[in-house]
């Protein structure tokens, strides 16, 4: 994965055959290597029988990589036997992008300034982190319209008793329930 901070972005690749998926990135020493020395091969993501004859032709390229290539290749099918036996087929490839977020109360202005998972905001884009850890700032913040009203997120009128009642399809785990809870006692239902 390009870009972003070395602590913040892993990627995971599963072969799946059938129902049973199998880590295709295993030997994170050799696939480490092998990115590293074909770095600068291109592959078609559109064409996935491309792809692989671009790979085999880079990997055929670089002697270096041919015992390791073959070793890797080997364990793979060796793990994936019974289903290749069975004749479970077509094998495909589930690729996972996992981004590792930060404790909102310990940002690390390194990983911050490196971020490439950004989120969209009033003021503008800015790392998902920084935004998680400030979120009721930018999602709660009065927006200045173009006909010049003010849209205020969570403004709601009050009702006949002058009560400011957030509306239960807003509400989300902990006060959902208990507002549920409260409404089937007044109704008595519970």
């Amino acid at each position: 994965l390009q870009g972003g901070h070395s602590e913040c972005n892993k990627y995971a690749m599963l072969l799946s055959l059938g129902r049973n998926r199998f880590d295709a990135l295993s030997d994170s020493e050799f696939v480490a290597r092998v990115m590293r020395d074909t770095a600068t091969v291109t592959l078609d993501r559109d064409q996935g029988m491309g792809a692989v004859r671009s790979m085999l032709k880079a990997l055929s390229a670089r002697p270096g990589l041919w015992a390791g290539s073959l070793r890797y290749a080997l364990g793979l099918l060796w793990r994936s036997r019974t289903e290749w036996l069975r004749g479970v087929l077509p094998a495909r490839k589930l690729s996972f992008f996992v981004h590792n977020f930060m404790d909102a109360c310990a940002l690390d202005p390194q990983r911050i300034d490196a971020c490439v998972f950004m989120a969209a905001s009033v003021d503008g884009l800015m790392s998902m982190c920084t935004y998680n850890a400030e979120r009721d700032q930018h999602l709660l913040k009065p927006i200045v319209l173009k006909s010049g009203q003010i849209f205020q997120p969570l403004a709601v009128a009050p009702n006949a008793r002058g009560e400011v009642v957030i509306p239960l399809k807003w509400m989300k785990g902990r006060p959902r329930q208990a507002a549920l809870t409260a409404r089937a006692i007044a109704r008595g239902t519970r």
